[in-house]
Order: C-alpha cells, then structure tokens, then sequence
C-alpha cells in the first residue's frame, strides 16, 4: 500500500511540473508576441482612460473618442512610423508610400505612371473617422481630397442625402482644382470610415 501511494505520489509531482512548465512557457510566449508595441498601445490606452476620466467626459463622449482609438490601431499595437520612416532612406520610404497607398493610386489610375504615383503616394495621409462625424461642412473652403479604403460616408445636400459612397471612392476633388471655393454639401461617416487624405497645399507644392 506503501508502494502505490508512494508512486502515485511521485506521479502527481511530475503531472504538477509538466502543468506549471507549460504554463509559464506559454505565458512567456503571449507576452513575448506582444512585444513593445503591444505594450505601448496598453500604455496608451490606460493613459486615454485617465485623461477621459480627469476631463470628467459623459459616456457617449467617452464611447466615441474610444472608438477612434480602437479602429486607428485594429491590431491594438501602436508604432511611431514617422519616427521609423525618418530612420530610412527617401527611396526605401517611397516604397513603403507606395505599398501603402497601391489601392488609392489604382483608383486613380496612375499605377502605370511611376513619377506620378510616387509624387501623389508620398504625400497621403491615413484619416480614420468614427460614426456621424462630419469630414466636410456645407460651406467650408476645402482642405483637400479624401479616398476612402474601408467603411463608407454620406453626402447631403440641405437635408437630402444625396448619395452614398464606399470602398475605393473618393470626394473633395473639388478643393484641389478650386482653392477659393466653399463645399456646397456635407460629407458624414456613415458607421466608419478609413481612408487617405491629399491636402490642398501638397498639391500645389512644385
């Protein structure tokens, strides 16, 4: 009888250890594959929390600046790529411009002409918008041109919609060929909308 409680002493033992090595081994590799960026859009967010908290925010405020977070970093790892990008050569930062941006220089039809695709591709600018926020006001002088990569908008004209735009649209053309003119319509986010922006004064730089 001994014997047997003896072994299935040791046996608990060894089951124990296995269990608590593969724990820790796999512990390890969650917070290994986080890495910094993971950590830091922990960070940040925890800090996103503080300041909506210190501001004494309602919910709804508080609902809408942390959806904007969340979709600005769908991954939830956060990178300072302009400090990454300034570390590399001009010409390695084309390239990743032009990666980037391939789905709007397509729209545009300019893949087939490389001076042109990196000239528009290098002065893009990722624009995230959340729900009923309105990217352009009736009557505004236009800030530039927006293509849209995921979610859609809602153009109204007055109080009529006038149209609906998604994936790989665009709208604001307007603002780069007429610097001087005001928007004759407003342009909402419809749920969300993610997309590049090509301001008026990138344009026009010789």
């Amino acid at each position: 009888v001994r014997s047997a409680e003896l072994w299935v002493y040791l046996i608990s033992i060894i089951i124990g250890a296995a269990l608590n090595a593969i724990f820790v081994a796999s512990l390890t590799a969650v917070f290994a594959e986080m890495g910094a960026s993971g950590k830091e859009y922990r960070a940040n967010l925890d800090m996103l929390h503080q300041y909506m908290h210190n501001q004494k925010m309602d919910a709804t405020l508080r609902g809408k600046i942390k959806s904007f977070f969340m979709l600005c970093y769908p991954e939830r790892k956060m990178f300072h790529e302009e400090h990454i990008l300034n570390q590399l050569s001009k010409p390695l930062q084309t390239q990743i411009a032009l990666l980037k941006c391939d789905s709007v220089l397509r729209t545009l039809r300019v893949v087939d002409d490389p001076n042109l695709a990196r000239t528009i591709a290098i002065y893009l600018e990722r624009v995230v918008y959340i729900d009923d926020d309105y990217i352009i006001r009736a009557g505004d002088y236009g800030r530039g041109m927006y293509f849209i990569s995921d979610g859609n908008v809602e153009i109204f004209i007055g109080n009529k919609l006038a149209t609906t735009l998604g994936q790989n649209a665009f709208f604001g053309e307007m603002a780069l060929l007429d610097p001087s003119g005001r928007s004759t319509g407003d342009v909402r986010a419809k749920v969300f909308c993610e997309g590049y922006h090509l301001s008026r004064e990138n344009f026009c730089e010789p």
